[in-house]
């Protein structure tokens, strides 16, 4: 509780100063920038003209015409919306606007939704790691050690970016894993942070980067220059990506990658080995089981009541998990579950 009174807390500089430090964690940064940006192309088309919902529509039309994702113009209206919040502004964002984004989504997902990304499973992931291993360079290093992260902990282009050495915790009283903290993600804007495992072969990975590249503190993955020397920059997303192409090309692995591909190449190995939807979710950190379930509905598909009823393909029944090492298995049959029934 304060003791100053309302008059004399309406003066105090640094208190304005701490709630404008609050008001600025609203969003994240990375929320804030994007606004910023679709906000510029914004009062570019405006041109001085007052933005109300009429104006606001008719952009988001031109946007829709010019083929502009659903997405994006979602991202436009949330920015409008949001300023005019912050200016204690009416929000322009009124029924055109509404009607002619949820008009422009529909429109799009009748033409079908852009194509994904192609997956990289377990396997291709191993062989893009090792490859990279192989050619006995630091960076060589620290690509394998990223592409074991990202496929292991199932990582995001902006979390693997964002990793420090002091979120890795490398094996030690008996550990044969390593954890690695993330300590603020997409659906973690309020930083609780979400400590995920990594297999042994990924701990002596991130090991021998960590020792080679004499990191101690800092950002975990960095610009290495062509004769071995390690920068002390962090690496930003568009390299995080490169690393990522590159190690699959040298490998042979072909389609549409990138590094939210290692991402879905591991929730279809999940899936494969029959991990609930849930369990999915959590393990990727999604908000709704609906973006896990779009990446393995070829893998749901398979043992779905069709396949499973009509052909016998996946008689068990996924009703729980027990743990032996980190792979969840069946723990019962549908004739347990029904209590001897069928």
């Amino acid at each position: 509780m304060a003791y100053e009174t309302a008059a004399l807390a309406a003066r105090n500089s640094d208190l304005v100063a701490e709630r404008d430090a609050l008001e600025e964690l609203v969003v994240s940064p990375r929320t804030r920038s994007a606004y910023e940006h679709e906000l510029r192309g914004l009062d570019h088309w405006l041109a001085g003209e007052t933005l109300d919902d009429h104006l606001l529509s008719l952009y988001v039309t031109i946007l829709h015409r010019d083929g502009k994702s659903s997405s994006m113009i979602g991202l436009v209206v949330a920015a409008a919306e949001f300023r005019a919040r912050q200016n204690d502004s009416p929000s322009p964002v009124g029924r055109h606007t509404r009607n002619a984004a949820r008009g422009a989504r529909r429109r799009a997902t009748s033409r079908g939704a852009p194509r994904q990304v192609d997956a990289v499973d377990w396997r291709n992931a191993d062989r893009m790691a090792a490859c990279a291993e192989a050619r006995g360079t630091v960076g060589g290093l620290r690509d394998a050690a990223l592409i074991a992260v990202a496929s292991d902990a199932m990582l995001r282009v902006s979390e693997l970016s964002a990793l420090d050495v002091d979120d890795v915790s490398l094996p030690c009283d008996g550990r044969d894993h390593a954890e690695v903290t993330v300590q603020r993600s997409k659906t973690d804007q309020e930083g609780v942070g979400d400590v995920l495992y990594c297999g042994p072969s990924t701990a002596e990975r991130l090991a021998r980067w960590l020792k080679e590249g004499a990191l101690d503190s800092g950002p975990l993955f960095r610009c290495v220059r062509r004769n071995g020397t390690v920068q002390d920059g962090r690496m930003g997303e568009r390299g995080v990506q490169n690393i990522v192409k590159r190690c699959a090309a040298d490998v042979g692995v072909k389609g549409r990658i990138t590094c939210h591909s290692l991402r879905i190449g591991s929730a279809q190995e999940l899936a494969e080995r029959r991990v609930s939807l849930v369990a999915l979710q959590q393990a990727g950190r999604w908000k709704s089981p609906s973006m896990p379930a779009h990446y393995v509905r070829g893998q749901l598909a398979e043992r779905g009541a069709m396949a499973r009823e009509r052909y016998g393909v996946g008689r068990g029944v996924l009703v729980g998990e027990h743990s032996q090492g980190s792979m969840p298995h069946i723990v019962m049959t549908e004739k347990e579950v029904l209590g001897g029934l069928v």
